[in-house]
């Protein structure tokens, strides 16, 4: 897959990383493995162009929360956005030293357009 970006060092930079995480992934299936690498390319490509972040170590929630919105003004399902999520998450857990923990950031990032929440009763006791 190729993919074009408006900052191609960025890019690169942020892939190569992607790389040398991949390159050891022993986990999941073959297709599994191929869709979450297609996400954190597009990822990479987004915080390339939006961020120009050149350390993928360095992830946040913000950086979580505009790639959602960015995908939900793209027409993209929930599904979707969930699926990109979760191969964020898995590709971040392995890398050795991050600065944020994204299991968290994921959790705090989630939109009710896109991870809807089961009907709440908060403040009325249980249901």
């Amino acid at each position: 897959m190729t993919i074009k970006t408006q900052n191609p060092g960025i890019y690169q930079t942020l892939i190569a990383q992607l790389d040398k995480v991949a390159r050891h992934n022993r986990q999941g299936s073959f297709r599994t493995k191929e869709r979450y690498y297609e996400a954190m390319q597009r990822f990479c490509r987004f915080l390339s162009e939006q961020y120009r972040l050149q350390k993928l170590e360095n992830i946040n929630g913000k950086h979580l929360t505009a790639y959602v919105l960015y995908m939900q003004d793209r027409g993209k399902s929930a599904s979707t956005i969930k699926t990109d999520l979760a191969g964020i998450r898995f590709f971040h857990d392995k890398m050795e030293r991050t600065k944020y923990r994204l299991l968290d950031l994921v959790r705090r990032t989630a939109h009710p357009r896109v991870l809807p929440h089961r009907h709440s009763h908060r403040g009325t006791g249980p249901p």
